[in-house]
């Protein structure tokens, strides 16, 4: 698993991987990440909040960003506190479409914060199995699709924020 994760890294990295973009739904695709997920979240006892258009379409590559946001609402399920919430928002701003996956998971610190989509950075104290690449995979994809992503501190927990060219 791990030595997959770094070959998908590094393919990324030097950009081996030629992506085929075309116009996405994608709150058709977060619906069917969601209900990919429906089993984790309801084991955990997560609180799903899901605030998203009938309609969003962005132009990227389908599997690679299936793949991205993925590990992003694996990730907010799996740190989020039990019985918290995971709460999920797309809406159009100015040029760009907003993502917002949040999670309750305490506040981190600036230091981690920055490190997130570092490779092989895991926070300190994290219990969870991982490799610590999922994170700088996703950055690396949504970068390929002409998005942006971000991690914050925010007043319900962290939240990861990606924006899509509309």
């Amino acid at each position: 698993r791990l030595i997959g994760r770094i070959l998908e890294f590094s393919k990324l990295d030097i950009h081996e991987r030629s992506f085929e973009r075309v116009s996405l739904n994608l709150p058709a695709l977060i619906r069917e990440l969601l209900h990919r997920f429906e089993t984790a979240i309801n084991e955990k006892g997560v609180v799903l909040r899901a605030e998203l258009p009938s309609n969003a379409l962005v132009y990227g590559e389908r599997e690679s960003l299936y793949s991205a946001l993925s590990n992003l609402l694996d990730n907010a399920v799996k740190f989020a506190s039990k019985g918290g919430e995971v709460a999920i928002c797309l809406a159009e701003d100015a040029d760009h479409w907003r993502l917002s996956i949040t999670n309750t998971y305490r506040k981190l610190s600036d230091s981690e914060l920055e490190s997130l989509f570092e490779p092989f950075y895991r926070v300190e104290g994290v219990q969870e199995r991982g490799t610590g690449l999922g994170l700088a995979i996703a950055k690396k994809i949504i970068e390929q699709n002409q998005g942006r992503i971000c991690a914050l501190n925010s007043e319900k927990g962290l939240e990861f924020v990606i924006l899509f060219p509309g």
